[in-house]
């Protein structure tokens, strides 16, 4: 993209946005209020979210969450792994959700 004037922040958000969809990200959402983009991919049995957070210039924050669905027989098994998990690990949260979902969120700041 080459422009010849200034662009407002929210102008610029939605150019990225639009960048990324002609890149072929799909679901992208612009979001204002916070001056982040939040992009959603979900496949068969997975879903991806990501919200880049623009906090101010030359800074950056980036959170994700993906979400797989369980089968019912190892439910329990991997409700065992993700609080072990938790208890070394405190960069990320791991979960597993009462509708059988197993999440992961993670957080970043971009310097």
């Amino acid at each position: 993209m080459v422009v010849d004037e200034a662009l407002t922040l929210d102008e610029a958000y939605r150019e990225t946005v639009s960048g990324l969809e002609n890149l072929g990200w799909k679901d992208l959402h612009l979001d204002s209020k916070i001056r982040g983009i939040n992009a959603s991919f979900e496949g068969e049995n997975d879903i991806w979210e990501l919200l880049i957070h623009f906090q101010k210039k030359g800074k950056f924050g980036i959170s994700s969450r993906s979400k797989w669905k369980v089968q019912n027989n190892t439910s329990d098994l991997v409700q065992h792994l993700v609080e072990k998990i938790n208890q070394n690990n405190s960069k990320h949260d791991f979960r597993m959700n009462d509708n059988g979902s197993f999440e992961v969120k993670t957080s970043a700041d971009i310097l």
